[in-house]
């Protein structure tokens, strides 16, 4: 029986976060990562028991278990693709990563956490590979920093914020992936929504921000391996910074 990964419900909080996807031109890795970050839902009404329950299976998953989505600019712009993923496993953590395709090359995150969903405390490492360059891990000094700007955008911690969303009902919605009978959620300023499914991996089926863009699942699977490529490095420019001592 295939291990599944998930963080108790009991040791979930809701918190109130944003979303945005660049407007249109190039994609910008940096921007649209950070707004994936914080891809999520805020608090409003439960109206719903089945709402909650599909909220709380989303967090139930296996290694490998993939989504990856079309991201689209607000003018129907053509922005790229984003894959969540669990790649790995390490002792009794797991390897969660996000790899963002672009115009631009693949930006690949990956971050060493207890299970999905997770929050940015309990995250032990990170490797990022830029387009085009070696893997680098994040120096403990600097990833102290990046937990802390990561603080007010729970890590795609999609299923507690789905928890406390404000629900508008039950509807079937086609996206490229096909159709799924999901669950229409509003998102926060009730001027953005989001579709969700326990039958998709991390749970989001769609989301749009009017005036924005919108994101909506392209496939999905169970066998993701790792888009790291090369041996990973120390990141320069961290002389005299205490490197993470779990490799």
């Amino acid at each position: 029986m295939a291990a599944v990964y998930a963080v108790p419900a009991a040791e979930r909080t809701t918190r109130r976060v944003g979303t945005h996807v660049k407007r249109s031109g190039e994609m910008n890795i940096k921007s649209v990562l950070l707004a994936t970050l914080g891809l999520v839902l805020g608090p409003a009404v439960l109206l719903a028991q089945d709402h909650l329950a599909v909220c709380e299976a989303v967090g139930n998953l296996e290694m490998g278990q993939w989504a990856e989505y079309h991201v689209s600019g607000s003018e129907g712009d053509d922005e790229g693709t984003l894959r969540f993923a669990l790649v790995n496993a390490k002792a009794d953590k797991v390897w969660y990563e996000l790899r963002i395709d672009s115009n631009q090359g693949s930006m690949v995150l990956q971050m060493l956490v207890p299970g999905f969903p997770f929050t940015p405390d309990e995250i032990d490492e990170i490797v990022m590979q830029p387009p085009g360059q070696p893997p680098m891990r994040m120096p403990d000094q600097m990833l102290g920093m990046m937990k802390q700007q990561m603080a007010d955008n729970p890590m795609i911690d999609f299923s507690k914020n789905c928890e406390g969303a404000n629900f508008i009902g039950r509807e079937s919605v086609t996206v490229p992936a096909g159709t799924f009978d999901a669950f229409k959620l509003e998102t926060e300023g009730q001027d953005g929504y989001a579709w969700v499914s326990a039958d998709v991996p991390f749970g989001l089926v769609k989301a749009e921000q009017p005036g924005q863009g919108e994101m909506e699942l392209t496939s999905n699977g169970d066998d993701a391996e790792s888009s790291i490529t090369g041996e990973i490095q120390e990141m320069p420019g961290t002389q005299g910074m205490q490197p993470p001592n779990n490799r």
